[in-house]
């Protein structure tokens, strides 16, 4: 029994040894990795703090400067500078790195890169000053159209304008933009329906703006009457819209009205007085038409008295020379007779 004992309690030993180890292997390898994971955290943050550079900015005025306020190294570090709206001229680009000024920057435009095996230290951007810069605008508008803007155009600064279309008007039109004098292409203005936009970047001089003239779509009417005829209207046919127009007389009869396209008799009848309208229709591509008020040559018009009246007296006067011919003048001297009445013959004297 002793034996059997003996040997159950040197088993219990030896396990309780196994387990021991165990522990000790598993505790070194939780050690190491955690060791590793506090070198592997300190060394980055080391490395963090040697690889990024602060970045400032100190802009003149009138100028923008587009950056990030951190520069990493090793890599490119890119920032812009432009003017802002109402500015203009020459912009002076300053930087220091480290402290030290720094004259190697590459521009492409208004883009600035400093190259990364350039990036060493904390960076300090720097402009120039610009003057605020304004030109006059003036507009020179053709018939049948109308512009509006502001009378001022700001250095890089959009300019905005508006074409509006008079109605009665042909829609294309002839647009002329200048700029400092110098002809502007029309292809680089931005249209939007009747609004134009001229990009601030190409706002350098005086602006000029200028429409062609439109053609008119109205008719012209021309009037032809005798004297004493009066014919009211206005001296245009609307575009799309029907003519009135009235005849005021004042002679004696009857007033013949005609309306002519070209050669071509639209409208013939005698005046009654009335208020008459044309149709657009009828006149409608012509560039003119005439409108006659004449005295009527017959049916009974002024015309037609005027001749009666003419007439008889023409009768009248034959009628009294025929009487002074049958009366004075038939057979010349012998047609002259006067017969003495009989009177009594004196006695002789005894």
């Amino acid at each position: 029994m002793k034996g059997n004992v003996t040997n159950f309690e040197t088993g219990r030993a030896r396990s309780n040894n196994k387990r021991r180890t165990n522990f000790a292997l598993l505790a070194c390898i939780v050690a190491i990795c955690l060791s590793a994971t506090i070198v592997m955290g300190s060394q980055g943050a080391e490395y963090d703090a040697a690889d990024t550079y602060a970045v400032t900015s100190n802009p003149g005025t009138g100028v923008n400067v587009e950056y990030g306020s951190e520069a990493m190294e090793g890599v490119n570090y890119v920032f812009a500078v432009s003017p802002l709206a109402g500015y203009a001229g020459s912009i002076n680009v300053s930087i220091t790195i480290g402290g030290t000024i720094y004259m190697n920057v590459v521009k492409n435009g208004n883009s600035y890169t400093i190259p990364a095996a350039d990036v060493t230290g904390a960076i300090v951007i720097a402009t120039s000053n610009l003057v605020e810069t304004s030109y006059p605008v003036t507009f020179d508008k053709g018939a049948g159209s109308t512009i509006t803007g502001n009378a001022i155009a700001r250095a890089n600064e959009d300019y905005e304008f508006n074409i509006l279309l008079e109605y009665g008007y042909s829609t294309t039109v002839v647009l002329t933009v200048t700029i400092g004098g110098s002809l502007y292409p029309n292809s680089s203005l931005i249209k939007n329906s009747n609004d134009f936009t001229i990009p601030g970047a190409d706002i350098t001089g005086a602006v000029l703006v200028k429409t062609g003239d439109l053609k008119d779509l109205s008719v012209q009417v021309n009037f032809d009457s005798d004297e004493g005829i009066t014919i009211n209207g206005a001296t245009r046919v609307a575009f799309e819209e029907n003519y009135t127009y009235s005849v005021n007389s004042g002679l004696d009869g009857k007033v013949e009205v005609t309306v002519k396209k070209g050669d071509t008799v639209l409208e013939k009848f005698i005046d009654n007085g009335a208020t008459y309208s044309i149709a657009w229709s009828k006149v409608e591509g012509s560039e003119s038409i005439t409108i006659s008020a004449k005295l009527a040559k017959d049916g009974g018009g002024g015309g037609s008295n005027l001749m009666l009246y003419i007439i008889i007296v023409i009768v009248i006067i034959v009628a009294v020379l025929a009487l002074i011919w049958f009366f004075f003048l038939r057979g010349g001297k012998k047609a002259i007779k006067f017969k003495m009445p009989n009177l009594p013959k004196a006695k002789k004297k005894p």
